[in-house]
């Protein structure tokens, strides 16, 4: 193989966008590979898209909480009643004694109950059912 296929196999690579030849012929084997850059993405704008000027963040002031915070042990979905279509465990503005169940969280397939610490009054329920409680995140206040 000479220094003039070696070019036409090249130009062959170059020409057809292609990123890897291989080519052998009596014995001779050439392997070829282009680096390619990765492409860069361009945020695609829709002609009919109105356009946003001077966008204000809006800052969340945490909620102010009087009464005990029940917060998720885990990270998971929310389920507010044993199964779709019952009464949910606990509904605000109803009386709980310490170990009632508040709600489960499932994750990995696993159920976790969510039990009251305490006797009480459900003041707020912080989340709706079928929400992803991420870890630590408020979910009910009980008043004691």
């Amino acid at each position: 193989m000479d220094c003039k296929q070696i070019k036409e196999l090249a130009s062959i690579l170059e020409k057809a966008s292609l990123t890897y030849l291989e080519y052998e012929q009596d014995g001779h084997r050439v392997v070829m590979k282009k680096e390619v850059p990765a492409p860069q993405v361009q945020p695609m704008v829709s002609q009919n898209a109105p356009t946003v000027v001077n966008v204000t963040e809006e800052k969340t002031v945490p909620p102010s909480f009087t009464g005990t915070v029940v917060h998720a042990p885990v990270v998971g979905t929310l389920y507010t009643a044993k199964e779709p279509g019952q009464p949910p465990f606990v509904t605000a503005g109803q009386s709980v004694k310490k170990g009632d169940v508040l709600c489960l969280i499932e994750a990995m397939k696993m159920f976790s109950e969510i039990n009251a610490p305490c006797d009480g009054t459900v003041t707020s329920i912080l989340i709706e059912n079928g929400q992803l409680a991420e870890y630590n995140m408020p979910l009910f206040e009980i008043e004691e």
